[in-house]
């Protein structure tokens, strides 16, 4: 992750999970684990809402594109939550976020300048 300046490390993550969820908490690290899938789909699904809802669209009107590297895994919980009509998986969904970021990017040079600002640095935390 961040161009490898944060490597993964599956020992370290079960720890974290299991000293500052499943313990606390009396429950196994695959339930804490699952608790956070669920808390971030909840979260994800509520933003669907609240932004569809304020543009006067019902997600149950439209299928659900989950892109991106972990997308997929939250496709289906995220079209449940919203009642979209179904999910559709992208064949390379971390290469279809990129290819829909520089359409973005491209769209918005032909339409108009967009300044967004640049980090020049990377904060570890």
């Amino acid at each position: 992750m961040l161009g490898g300046d944060l490597p993964l490390d599956k020992d370290l993550a079960d720890q974290a999970i299991e000293n500052k969820i499943a313990r606390p908490l009396g429950i196994s690290t695959t339930d804490a684990a699952l608790g956070i899938i669920r808390l971030v789909n909840s979260n994800m699904a509520l933003a669907i809402r609240s932004n569809s809802v304020a543009r006067g669209v019902d997600p149950r009107d439209y299928s659900l594109i989950p892109f991106g590297g972990a997308g997929p895994l939250h496709g289906v919980a995220l079209a449940e939550a919203v009642s979209a009509k179904n999910v559709i998986v992208p064949v390379a969904p971390g290469i279809t976020a990129a290819w829909v970021y520089c359409k973005l990017i491209c769209s918005m040079s032909t339409h108009g300048q967009c300044l967004l600002p640049y980090p020049t640095s990377r904060t570890k935390t």
